[in-house]
């Protein structure tokens, strides 16, 4: 006579699992989205065909990142460079790069040219590490770094 109906406990077992499927299927859906955004921002591979150099160090060569400090001494300024060569088939050898010291109002105190000697293979990053630029001009507030040329080397 005071028995609890089985119909109300049958009914909310199945809605708990209903509402777990629905969660699984959502969070596959923005996974899916999720890898398929991922796999359009992947650039597409160059034109060129495999084993083919078509050299242009200034778009393959990236600076990944680049940070300035002064030596011991504090008169010369150090840099550490990460680059990437983002080419599928060029070495290169005597990587240029201009480094430019600045003041707070963006007017240019220094700029100076050098080459880093050593190889970066194709898809490889590398790590410059301290290697010493100028004099640190007095009264630069910011200083940059870009790679303006290279030589290609054989592989």
């Amino acid at each position: 006579m005071f028995e609890v109906p089985q119909d109300k406990q049958e009914t909310k077992t199945m809605r708990l699992l209903l509402g777990g499927a629905v969660v699984i299927v959502l969070v596959i859906v923005a996974v899916i989205y999720v890898v398929s955004q991922r796999a359009s921002d992947v650039p597409a591979v160059s034109a060129a065909p495999t084993g083919q150099c078509a050299p242009d160090p200034t778009k393959d060569l990236r600076v990944v990142s680049a940070k300035m400090d002064k030596d011991y001494t504090g008169t010369y300024a150090v840099w550490v460079v990460r680059l990437r060569n983002q080419s599928a088939a060029c070495t290169y050898a005597g990587v240029e790069y201009e480094t430019t010291y600045l003041r707070s109002d963006n007017s240019v105190l220094l700029v100076n040219k050098g080459t880093l000697p050593e190889t970066i293979a194709p898809r490889q990053e590398k790590i410059y590490s301290e290697f010493r630029d100028v004099l640190f001009p007095e009264g630069a507030s910011w200083c940059r770094f870009k790679v303006t040329g290279a030589t290609v080397a054989a592989p």
